[in-house]
C-alpha cells in the first residue's frame, strides 16, 4: 500500500503546476489555501495588503524529509515575492506549499 502511495504522490507532484495568480488584481484581506500530495501536505494564510504580500503563515506542513522547505516561506517574507527559488533537497515540498499559496489566492476572487 505504501509504495502504492509514493508512486501517486510522486505523478502527482511532477505534474503539478504552480500558477500564482496576478497579485494586482487580489483584494485585501487573510486567505487560507491548502494543497494534499498525500505524502506531502500544506495549509497555508497569505495575508495581502495593498496589493503586495505582507506574509505568509505556514500553518500545517506534512512532510517526510522536507522540513528544509519551510525556509522557503522565510524568504517569501523577507523578498515580499513568490519567486523566490526551492530548497535543494526539499523541492516537492516547496511545490506543495507554492501551490497551497496559489490556492489561498485563488479564494479570494
Amino acid at each position: 500500500m505504501y509504495l502504492f502511495d509514493v508512486l501517486r504522490y510522486k505523478k502527482m507532484v511532477k505534474e503539478m503546476i504552480v500558477d500564482i495568480p496576478d497579485i494586482y488584481t487580489i483584494d485585501d484581506g487573510v486567505y487560507e489555501g491548502d494543497c494534499d500530495a498525500l505524502l506531502i501536505k500544506a495549509k497555508v494564510r497569505t495575508t495581502i495588503e495593498n496589493h503586495r504580500i505582507k506574509s505568509v503563515e505556514l500553518l500545517e506542513h506534512v512532510h517526510e524529509r522536507g522540513a528544509e522547505a519551510e525556509k522557503m516561506i522565510e524568504w517569501i517574507n523577507q523578498e515580499k515575492k513568490f519567486n523566490v527559488g526551492m530548497i535543494a533537497g526539499a523541492s516537492n515540498s516547496c511545490k506543495v506549499m507554492l501551490k497551497a499559496i496559489e490556492n489561498s489566492l485563488k479564494s479570494a476572487s
